[in-house]
């Protein structure tokens, strides 16, 4: 693929406002011997791993655009020599000037409340109370006013004037002045100052904190915004504003613009600079656009230049979305992308260079390092509160319960003998449960009958509804720890359950870990055996298997007696005659849990430290319609594309070291929208064992089921600890009291270590009945469809999940309870603790007005955790207690006085 010969090309054909033509400016007539060639290829990272060690090629269509300075045309000031000359054009066109709109990261806020009100930014975090956000504590601390704040995520800004002789409550005590209402106007700067856009929000109650006449509300406006420097001050008061940097402004993606414009649509000035330069010939430009060789290889490029340009500074661009590109690549500019960006249309991700890089010329096999983004520079204000919401939203409510891996095989590759067999067992189980059978028949895609008279497609659609509405049943009866023993020929196996089975609701698999192959167990294999007076067990005797077999996992589903609780695990035996070492996978990594409808999609299996090591990685992938998606196995990864939204069943073959086979199967849901989303990690019932399915930034994980709690480690980039978190744990077996949550970070050599900080968590679970109760670290209750001040659970907008929404703590982990069928005492005590305010156990939000209340507060406080103790060892005598802190101490964390 050849670029344009012309040297300066941009801008789209056309004029909005001011916007030049640059196409027609610069050099022209150039003969091949004249220029000089750069070519290589584009590829992409996450956001929050931008060096990431397995990046996805950019897509076909993705533009380049190179700027460089052509030295001979310059006119250097007195005693600077051509290339000082260059160096400072090159910086005027790129760099941030954060003179020119006076940006102090270390100004004092608080010197700005003294004359009129001031605007002060604070995280969601600092305003505890603010209604249907999430709370790191339950009693704002506005203290800390931040210059700095997060891109793309809900932030809060206040105002406050100077207090007189009001009273203050603790809020308005965390700062000078007091809180107070009105409209805040939110300028967007460019790199030189320019307003380009203008917002105005109003305040409105977040928090109220006192009793009685003793109340105050406090107001503030939640905003969203793209990355950028902004001017912040109060309607009318401009005087009293400062600027603020979203995001961190090193870290802030930075682009060539030439033809950025102000609100009055005249060019910035930086604009009419680089205008400037390349009517004079100074600087040349041009673009062009990625492709795929003759090798298939995407994401690469080539264009020319003159040979008298000996840098260019190289940026790349587009939109994510599949099917929409920027046509017209000679006169391509980044002001396209804003225009698509600014669309009410689209809500998709982009790909774009974080900042342009330099590359001397000529050059080959040149690799510039895109990353992927929910929004881009100079996006319109509007557009990115409203985007941000409509993702935020797009994220909770996605679930991956539809689509666990319930068979090591897809059914796709059985024979119609081993798919009668299977809805045969399934159709058995939904007979014995009443639950499954109203779920059925709540379907509106398909009319479930059971009849066992129907073509293998049918059979096959209406196993693959049994399957997900089974995950989504599963919990409420679980299992213990099994025995097993494999002899000669054979494998014997007890699963006990933690209540009474149905003697005929059941369905057992054998997968096969080495062939990957799934085969029904016939009944004469398995029993269940009732136990009077103790939980019944799920026996499987004589089962014949290969002597050399070296793993083989029973797939169990089980109903319960009453029809209303489901059993679904999976139940890994390793043959002690195998006389290899076995495979232990740790984590699956890919490169997005939740990947668009045309998207490039890597795996990558990694071992726990016990086991033996990967050699190389295969695998088979079957898309939503049956369709099987090319894979490029390369060494340890694998790689696909999507095609059309819909689950991706992936079945694994890995060779080891010692050149054993072995076979793991997992899937992943494409949806509509291609989408930048917080780093995930999906606890998943793997054949070989629990284990993780990390992705979007995320550099591995695990998952650990040995105990009675379910722990979800997931482990990010050194340099890049994420701010927020999703974990899947829909796909895991049994129903797991206690969720423990850890985010670790990567070390370079060894193991990983504890991220110590503050993240949101967004932990996925089935759908939670209306008694369930649940508690963050032990006795921090977290509400039910609506927040405490530590969180909360909400149904999803499909109503068969819920996501509990709270944070970590300072050390990056947290763990989390949830009681579905909690004792009368528990539900009693959660109830008062969720609706008697004073009884939470928190610092004190009183009011001057009830100092007495507030010193007692603690001490009341610490009563009621001892009883939430005593009742916790009458309703579950197991449960450890530990009394780690005197109560002066407690009384003191709580914020109140110490008794004496």
């Amino acid at each position: 693929m050849d670029s344009s010969p012309t040297y300066v090309s941009a801008g789209s054909g056309y004029s909005n406002g001011s916007r030049v033509n640059l196409r027609t400016l610069g050099h022209h007539g150039q003969t091949s011997s004249s220029v000089n060639s750069v070519s290589g290829q584009v590829t992409t990272c996450p956001l929050n791993n931008p060096t990431c060690k397995n990046p996805t090629p950019a897509p076909n269509g993705t533009i380049v655009e190179a700027v460089g300075v052509v030295p001979p045309n310059l006119e250097p000031e007195q005693g600077q020599t051509l290339k000082e000359r260059a160096e400072e054009i090159r910086s005027e066109i790129e760099d941030v000037d954060y003179d020119s709109f006076n940006y102090d990261p270390d100004l004092d806020v608080e010197s700005t409340i003294s004359d009129g009100k001031a605007p002060v930014v604070n995280t969601e975090g600092d305003w505890a109370g603010s209604a249907g956000t999430l709370r790191y504590t339950d009693n704002p601390y506005l203290g800390t006013p931040r210059l700095q704040a997060p891109a793309d995520e809900r932030f809060y800004i206040h105002l406050r004037e100077p207090s007189g002789n009001r009273i203050q409550d603790n809020a308005d005590e965390d700062l000078a002045g007091v809180t107070t209402s009105g409209t805040i106007v939110i300028e967007q700067l460019s790199y030189d100052s320019d307003v380009v856009d203008t917002r105005k929000v109003d305040t409105t109650d977040q928090v109220c904190l006192g009793v009685s006449v003793g109340k105050k509300c406090h107001e503030a406006a939640g905003v969203s915004l793209s990355p950028g420097f902004y001017r912040i001050y109060p309607e009318g008061q401009p005087a009293n504003g400062y600027p603020i940097s979203v995001g961190e402004p090193q870290q802030q993606i930075r682009t060539i613009t030439s033809d950025l414009e102000t609100e009055a649509n005249q060019l910035t000035k930086r604009g009419e600079r680089i205008v400037d330069l390349a009517t004079k010939e100074k600087i040349v430009r041009k673009t062009t656009a990625t492709y795929t060789d003759e090798n298939g290889t995407a994401g690469k490029f080539n264009l020319s230049v003159p040979k008298d340009v000996n840098t260019l500074q190289v940026q790349a661009y587009t939109p994510a979305a599949e099917g929409v590109k920027i046509d017209d690549v000679q006169n391509a500019s980044f002001e396209d992308l804003q225009t698509l960006a600014n669309l009410e249309t689209y809500n998709e991700s982009f790909y774009i260079t974080p900042a342009p890089e330099s590359v001397d010329v000529p050059a080959n096999e040149t690799s510039i390092r895109a990353v992927e983004v929910n929004s881009i520079p100079f996006q319109d204000i509007g557009k990115s509160m409203n985007k941000s919401e409509w993702l935020r939203s797009l994220l909770e409510n996605e679930t991956y319960a539809d689509i666990a891996s319930d068979y090591l095989e897809p059914t796709e590759d059985m024979n119609s003998t081993e798919i009668e067999d299977l809805h045969s067992e399934l159709s058995d189980l939904a007979d014995e449960n009443e639950n499954l059978r109203d779920r059925l028949s709540d379907r509106q895609d398909i009319d479930v009958t059971l009849d066992p008279d129907q073509n293998t497609d049918e059979l096959k659609a209406e196993i693959e509804a049994l399957r997900q509405e089974i995950t989504q049943l599963e919990g409420g009866l679980n299992t213990g720890d099994p025995e097993t023993d494999i002899g000669d020929g054979t494998v014997d196996a007890t699963i006990p359950f933690d209540g009474d089975l149905a003697p005929d609701g059941a369905s057992v698999v054998a997968n096969n870990v080495q062939t990957g192959e799934t085969t029904v167990v016939d009944e004469q294999y398995w029993s269940v055996n009732k136990q009077a007076g103790q939980p019944d067990q799920l026996v499987i005797e004589d089962y014949p298997i290969d002597a050399d077999t070296a793993q083989i996992a029973f797939g169990i589903t089980a109903s319960s007696e009453d029809g209303q609780d489901i059993a679904d695990t999976q139940v890994p035996i390793t043959n002690p005659a195998f006389s290899g070492n076995a495979l232990s996978l740790q984590a699956i990594d890919v490169t997005t849990v939740m990947p668009g409808p045309s998207e490039s999609v890597t795996v990558e299996p990694t071992v726990g430290s016990d086991s033996v090591g990967i050699e190389s990685v295969n695998a088979t992938v079957q898309g939503p319609d049956g369709e099987r998606p090319t894979t490029n196995p390369a060494a340890d990864e694998v790689r696909f594309e999507t095609n059309g939204a819909g689950s991706y069943q992936i079945q694994l073959t890995i060779t080891d070291a010692n050149g054993q086979q072995w076979s793991e199967t997992v899937s992943i849901q494409a949806i509509e929208e291609t989408v930048s989303q917080d780093p995930s990690v999906r606890a998943v019932d793997g054949f070989t064992g629990p284990l993780a399915l990390a992705g979007d930034g995320l550099e591995g994980g695990s998952v650990d089921t040995s105990g009675s709690e379910l722990e979800v480690s997931a482990i990010s980039p050194r340099d890049n600890v994420p701010s927020s978190l999703h974990v899947y744990a829909e796909g895991i077996s049994n129903n797991h009291q206690d969720i423990t949550v850890n985010l670790l970070k990567a070390t370079g050599e060894g193991e990983p270590e504890q991220a110590r900080r503050n993240a949101k968590v967004f932990v996925h679970v089935t759908e939670l009945p209306d008694s369930t109760v649940a508690f963050r670290e032990g006795n921090q209750p977290l509400g039910i469809g609506e927040d405490t001040a530590y969180g909360g659970a909400h149904p999803s907008d499909r109503g068969d999940a819920h996501v509990i929404k709270t944070h970590t703590s300072d050390d990056g982990s947290v763990t989390i309870e949830v009681q579905k069928d909690p004792g009368f005492l528990t539900s009693a005590f959660y109830d008062i603790q969720t609706t008697v305010p004073f009884l939470l156990p928190r610092p004190s939000a009183l009011s001057p007005l009830s100092t007495a209340a507030s010193a007692l507060l603690p001490i009341l406080e610490v009563v009621i955790d001892l009883a939430a103790t005593t009742t916790s060892l009458v309703v579950d005598p197991a449960t450890a207690v530990t009394f780690d802190a005197p109560v002066a101490d407690l009384a003191a964390a709580h914020g109140g006085a110490t008794p004496a």
